[in-house]
């Protein structure tokens, strides 16, 4: 939180805060032995040691990239690393913040281990333990994927996974460009996290219950305050974030939401006006201050069998297959 309050408001008295948190660590952590380093990191640490990895970005200072790496946990990435999926029954939202800091230690040091593994952890969860609204994991926990029927409970669906793997896909995307990333990560948007806030109340929900019959339970306002209670509020001032991308050839529309974009290097300024989910088409309008030479890349759903493209109100060809681009 306060690497995000530098990073999103040049709010120098939060990087000087968590600064010196990261002395402290530092200094606590770098007597400690291997055997005393193993028994630490055997319970869920969260995201710290991304948390530590971009604090090295923005310093530079090694001491925080050693603070990362002593949350290496060999149990869970030694595995990942020889592509073998060894989840078993193991607590799912443990795996997934510690794959994020090793996408973050392949974009900071080019470790290609860290790259690969990655990849290979991200296809896993979309292919075998992950369910049709996008979320994973029973009661926390990895199960047999072949066993998918029977774990279709009230206590489906952490939040703070489907947090946690929207998080890893944006890596992901930005890494390859893949529209199959870009469709996941719609998938899970609009049918987990969409739903995980009451709109009357502004409170979230820890589950996503899959069973038939069950309902959700949300959070109150003074009595509980779960995990997916902090990622829970996140989630819901992220809707923007994953909208739009550029490379040096184009401009990437992933999501069909309602939204404006300014693309200043190119002075192209792009407003999107849709219904989505409601109705089934969106309009692009593009704005620049003088002509630029581009390329509007549109996401081709997977899910749309019959895409029309107009521009200007002039039918074009569309030789692309559905889980591509336009």
């Amino acid at each position: 939180g306060l690497i995000d309050q530098y990073l999103y408001t040049d709010n120098k008295q939060a990087l000087e805060v968590v600064t010196r948190m990261g002395d402290w660590a530092y200094n606590k952590l770098k007597p400690l032995d291997e055997p005393t380093r193993k028994r630490m990191i055997r319970n869920e640490f969260g995201g710290v040691n991304e948390s530590f990895y971009n604090l090295y970005a923005i310093t530079g200072d090694e001491r925080y990239q050693w603070l990362a790496e002593f949350f290496y946990h060999n149990d869970v990435i030694d595995p990942l690393k020889e592509q073998r999926d060894d989840l078993g029954t193991k607590h799912t939202n443990t795996f997934i913040p510690k794959v994020l800091a090793e996408a973050r230690n392949y974009e900071l040091t080019q470790d290609n281990d860290s790259r690969k593994l990655t990849d290979f952890f991200w296809h896993t969860m979309i292919d075998h333990h992950t369910f049709a609204p996008g979320c994973s994991s029973d009661k926390e926990h990895y199960f047999d994927p072949q066993q998918l029927s029977k774990h279709l409970t009230g206590y489906t669906g952490e939040t703070c996974c489907t947090y946690n793997m929207l998080k890893l896909s944006r890596h992901l995307f930005c890494w390859t460009g893949d529209a199959k990333v870009a469709d996941y990560y719609e998938r899970a948007l609009y049918n987990h996290i969409l739903g995980q806030q009451d709109p009357e109340t502004g409170m979230v929900s820890y589950f996503l219950p899959l069973l038939s019959g069950s309902h959700k339970v949300y959070s109150t306002r003074e009595n509980s305050f779960w995990c997916c209670v902090g990622s829970g509020f996140e989630n819901h001032a992220k809707y923007g974030e994953a909208i739009y991308y550029h490379n040096d050839q184009g401009i990437y529309v992933n999501l069909f939401i309602p939204s404006e974009v300014s693309w200043k290097a190119k002075g192209i300024t792009l407003h999107q006006e849709t219904a989505f989910p409601a109705e089934e088409n969106t309009t692009l309008t593009i704005q620049t201050d003088k002509p630029v030479t581009t390329t509007i890349y549109l996401r081709y759903p997977s899910w749309s069998k019959n895409v029309k493209v107009l521009v200007n109100g002039k039918k074009v060809s569309v030789k692309q297959k559905p889980g591509s681009y336009i």
